[in-house]
């Protein structure tokens, strides 16, 4: 019976091991885990939610000529009372998972304003690391930018589609800033490609905007493997790594960064990150319309803002 027993428990345990050494030595485990948990995420959308789809045309995956995989777009336009303004958006999903698919009720929600939207796709980590997913900002809004005129462009994302806008309009508008972030990369540079006179803003929702914390997360942010999302985003481990200091943008903006709409959710999200940008952008002279609630009023989770019925 103790052998048998032996026979039954040293399978598990190797099991257990290996389990635990994939863990230790590759971001890939972890990076599957959070991937189907980000897929059974969904978002509520508005009452109104079939009239708004009938104000708007879509046009869904535009390719757009990225050096990467998944290089597509969706035009999300109002059929009538078009705007002065172009929405630019980047979704969510930890740089290793989710697609604008899901991001797109909101969106059409805009377009029924009169805002005609770019939402875009983009390379997934751990097999494309930072900073392509970057790059393909700029890839995208080359291409797309000859379908407008003049028009002032807001670049927006929600959690880590929040931090990639951040940190490619800061590129765009901080001389110095992308010079230092371009030197950490070893074939990859990221161009100005937009005039700053163009940006009207920037929309930020429920992102991490200083990924060395991301790498060593405090007791309130989501319960997640953030130092193997790291991993597998950065290509390393080590919080000291030029590219991690240089992609934190809290106190690397200047006064010519665009005015900012920035908000976060009260409860296992990055709320004191978007503030800590806040208090750095309004140090700069940076006007900034921010949206924060206290637990008093709801508790808040992380993307609050896409749950339409609330």
């Amino acid at each position: 019976m103790k052998r048998a027993k032996k026979l039954i428990i040293l399978p598990a345990v190797l099991m257990i091991a290996a389990a635990i050494s994939l863990f230790i030595f590759t971001p890939y485990p972890a990076v599957w885990i959070v991937k189907r948990l980000f897929s059974m995420t969904h978002y509520s959308v508005a009452k109104n939610y079939e009239s708004m789809q009938d104000k708007v045309l879509i046009k869904r995956n535009i390719n757009y000529k990225s050096l990467y995989p998944d290089g597509l777009l969706d035009l999300i336009l109002p059929k009538t009372d078009k705007k002065d303004k172009i929405i630019f958006w980047v979704h969510g999903g930890g740089y290793i998972g989710d697609d604008k698919k899901k991001v797109e009720p909101y969106m059409i929600m805009l377009a029924a304003n009169g805002y005609p939207v770019i939402s875009i796709n983009y390379a997934l980590a751990p097999k494309y690391r930072y900073p392509a997913q970057i790059k393909q900002i700029e890839e995208a809004w080359t291409f797309i930018k000859g379908f407008f005129n003049d028009e002032k462009v807001y670049f927006g994302g929600d959690s880590a589609g929040a931090q990639l806008t951040a940190q490619f309009v800061n590129i765009q508008t901080n001389p110095q800033y992308a010079k230092d972030v371009n030197e950490t990369f070893a074939d990859i540079k990221i161009n100005r490609v937009i005039d700053a006179s163009r940006i009207g803003g920037v929309i930020l929702f429920c992102g991490p905007y200083n990924l060395k914390e991301f790498l060593h997360p405090k007791k309130d942010t989501m319960k997640l493997p953030y130092k193997q999302i790291g991993w597998a985003y950065f290509g390393t481990r080590n919080i000291n790594d030029k590219k991690i200091e240089y992609s934190n943008i809290i106190n690397r903006v200047d006064a010519d960064y665009p005015p900012v709409f920035i908000t976060d959710g009260n409860t296992h999200s990055f709320e004191h990150q978007a503030k800590e940008l806040e208090i750095s952008l309004k140090a700069k002279g940076v006007y900034v319309k921010s949206v924060f609630y206290s637990k008093d009023e709801a508790l808040l989770q992380h993307e609050y803002q896409f749950n339409m019925d609330t």
